[in-house]
């Protein structure tokens, strides 16, 4: 369950100049989130948990019986986690947007910013079941899940836009600007920082008659890709299978640019 505060004021200082600020809270209950890893890893030849650490006798008895519970066969090395009521969570943030028409002998231009400034607060975490309760390493929410929960996504965001209409042709410019990603190192124990991202989007459009257009666009036009994950934050295991490993969780996305040349015809 969820309640949303929200307050927001727009002023139209000369004609063609909107501004808009927005403030809001949202309180999340019975966060959904998942737990910690449960199961047992042999591959080492000896019982470990989901974060490396031994089992006892009768710590993998009860994990068997867990996961038979969940029809898996006797024997099954497997690390799961579940999904349940991790906690409470409460977003706080600022929305500003601002725009302005410009008019000129030559044609139009439409400017645009906008900016976002958010937080992420767990304000209750909830107890570990019953059942999991003897079991080493468990938690609802560990600390890694914790920072994956509030800092997942960047706490600002910036986008200014232009749009040129001259004639027959339109240029859509747009420059955003992800702010630094906090994340959580198993291997320090501690947190690191991503720098900020910027990504740049541009269409150029045609209107060849009434009713053919032409558009080539370029998404993320200078093919900016996720940041290199620092080595010395990286596990053994990481490390020895590959030589370089890149954060995926964030906005900015592994593909890269994307290009299109994009006809419409309207009739």
């Amino acid at each position: 369950t969820s309640v949303n505060y929200s307050l927001g004021f727009t002023v139209t200082p000369r004609p063609g100049v909107r501004l808009a600020l927005d403030a809001y809270q949202i309180e999340v209950k019975h966060q959904i989130g998942a737990s910690s890893n449960i199961g047992i890893d042999r591959t080492s030849g000896i019982a470990v948990d989901g974060s490396g650490r031994p089992l006892t006798p009768e710590q993998v008895d009860h994990i068997e019986s867990l996961l038979q519970g969940a029809g898996f066969a006797p024997g099954t090395d497997l690390v799961v986690h579940y999904f349940t009521d991790v906690g409470d969570t409460r977003a706080r943030g600022v929305d500003f947007t601002a725009e302005a028409d410009s008019r000129f002998d030559w044609g139009h231009v439409r400017w645009s910013f906008a900016a976002n400034f958010n937080s992420i607060d767990v304000t209750r975490i909830s107890p570990v079941p019953e059942a999991l309760r003897d079991l080493p390493n468990i938690g609802v929410l560990s600390t890694a899940a914790q920072y994956n929960l509030r800092h997942r996504a960047p706490h600002d965001k910036q986008v200014l836009g232009v749009v040129v209409d001259r004639g027959p042709w339109t240029i859509d410019l747009r420059e955003v600007r992800y702010g630094r990603l906090t994340r959580y190192s198993s291997v320090l124990g501690r947190e690191y920082k991503l720098d900020a991202s910027f990504v740049t989007d541009l269409s150029v459009a045609y209107q060849v008659n009434d009713h053919l257009r032409v558009t080539a666009v370029a998404s993320n036009l200078f093919d900016v890709k996720p940041q290199r994950v620092p080595q010395n934050t990286r596990t053994a295991a990481s490390l020895a299978q590959y030589e370089y490993a890149w954060d995926n969780s964030g906005p900015v996305g592994l593909l890269g640019g994307s290009y299109a040349l994009r006809l419409d015809y309207s009739f």
